[in-house]
C-alpha cells in the first residue's frame, strides 16, 4: 500500500498519520487500497474538479453507510446526548448530498450556506462529547424548549403583522394573545436563566453552551469556526463583497454581466473542499461514540478522504476567503 500520494508535486497524505483510530493493517487493507486506487486514478487525470467530485462521491457512500446504521432504531427514544449525536450524524449525510448535487448543476453558490449548519453541528457534537454526563440531558432539554418557545413568539406576532402591513382587510386575524405572549416570554426568561446556571457550573467549560462561538472556543475550534463562518455566512447575510463578485466586465466590449456564475469555480471548490472536510470530520468524531455502526475499514477510508480534501488545501492555503485577484487587482473601494 502506498504511504503517500502526489498532487502537483505535493505530498498529499501519509497514511500512518491520518487518524487516531487504531485499526489493524490487515483488517483495513483491502478497503483502504480500493479508496487509494480510486483517488490515485483521479489524481493521475489531472482535473481538479473531477478529483473533488470523485472524492465527494466516495464520501457520499461512506456517510450513507453510517447514516443507514443510525437513522432507524427500535430502542426507546429519550431526548438525550445519544439522540442528538445520532441526529447530527444523519444530518451530515443529508447536508453533504445536496452540496455535491448543487455543484454539479453550476449552483455552487446556493450550496455555500449549507456549510454553516454542517460546521456548527460538527462543533456542537465535539462540545456535547465534553460535557458532564449528569448535566447534559438537563442542558439539552432546557435549550430545546427555549428554542421552541422563541419560535412560538415569532410565529404569534408574524401573521397578524403581515395582514396589517399588506392591508388584507378581508382577513380577520385575532391579535396575538397578550396573556399567552407574556407567559411565553416569562418562560423564555426562566429558561435562559436556567441555561446560565447549568453552563456556569464548576465542571462545565468556561462560557460553554451560550453561543456556537463559545462552544468552538471550549473545544479548541474557534479558528475553524471563524473561517467557515466568514466563508458561508456571507452567502446568508447581506455582503457587499459577495455582491461585488457577481459583477464582471469584458473590457474589450464594455459589457458587464451580473451573476454568481462569475465565481462558480471558486464556490464549487470552496464548498467541496471544506464541506468534505467538515462532513468527514463530523462522522469520524461520532464514529467513536457509535463504535458498532461503522467498520474499521470504513473509518480508515474516511480518514484517507478527509486528508485528500484538507491537506493540499492547507499546504497551498487555498481556497481562501479572498482571492489574490481581489487583493491585488484594481478596486473602486
Amino acid at each position: 500500500m502506498p504511504s503517500a500520494l502526489e498532487l502537483g508535486g505535493v505530498r498529499l497524505l501519509e497514511v500512518e498519520s491520518l487518524t487516531n483510530y487504531r485499526v489493524s493493517y490487515e483488517s483495513m487493507k483491502e478497503q483502504t487500497d480500493n479508496t487509494l486506487e480510486v483517488l490515485s486514478r483521479l489524481i493521475d487525470g489531472g482535473d481538479t474538479d473531477a478529483m473533488l467530485w470523485g472524492a465527494s462521491d466516495l464520501l457520499v457512500e461512506l456517510l450513507r453507510k453510517f447514516r443507514n446504521e443510525l437513522y432507524v432504531t427500535n430502542d426507546p427514544i429519550t431526548f438525550d446526548r445519544d439522540l442528538v449525536l445520532r441526529c447530527i450524524a444523519c444530518k451530515a449525510y443529508e447536508l453533504w448530498t445536496p452540496i455535491v448535487a448543487l455543484t454539479r448543476t453550476n449552483q455552487a453558490y446556493a450550496a455555500l450556506p449549507l456549510l454553516r449548519p454542517l460546521t456548527e453541528e460538527m462543533i456542537f457534537a465535539h462540545f456535547l462529547l465534553t460535557l458532564p454526563a449528569e448535566d447534559v440531558s438537563e442542558y439539552l432539554l432546557t435549550k430545546a424548549r427555549l428554542e421552541v418557545f422563541e419560535k412560538h413568539i415569532a410565529q404569534a406576532e408574524f401573521f397578524p403583522a403581515i395582514a396589517d402591513q399588506f392591508a388584507f382587510h378581508d382577513v380577520a386575524l385575532e391579535p396575538p394573545n397578550s396573556e399567552l405572549i407574556a407567559r411565553t416570554r416569562a418562560f423564555i426568561k426562566d429558561s435562559r436563566d436556567r441555561l446560565r446556571g447549568i453552563t456556569g457550573r464548576a465542571d462545565w467549560p468556561k462560557g460553554g453552551g451560550r453561543t456556537v462561538r463559545d462552544m468552538a472556543r471550549a473545544v479548541g475550534m474557534e479558528t475553524y469556526y471563524d473561517f467557515i463562518y466568514r466563508g458561508s455566512s456571507s452567502a446568508v447575510h447581506a455582503s457587499l463583497h459577495e455582491l461585488g463578485r457577481m459583477v464582471w466586465t469584458d473590457r474589450s466590449t464594455g459589457t458587464t454581466r451580473i451573476t454568481f456564475e462569475t465565481f462558480e469555480q471558486y464556490y464549487r471548490r470552496f464548498v467541496l473542499v471544506y464541506g468534505g472536510w467538515v462532513a468527514s470530520h463530523t462522522v469520524l468524531t461520532l464514529s467513536s461514540h457509535f463504535p458498532g455502526e461503522f467498520l474499521g475499514e470504513d473509518l480508515d477510508s474516511l480518514s484517507v478522504i478527509m486528508a485528500f480534501f484538507i491537506k493540499p488545501s492547507v499546504i497551498h492555503q487555498t481556497p481562501g476567503l479572498v482571492t489574490l485577484e481581489e487583493l491585488n487587482g484594481p478596486s473602486t473601494l
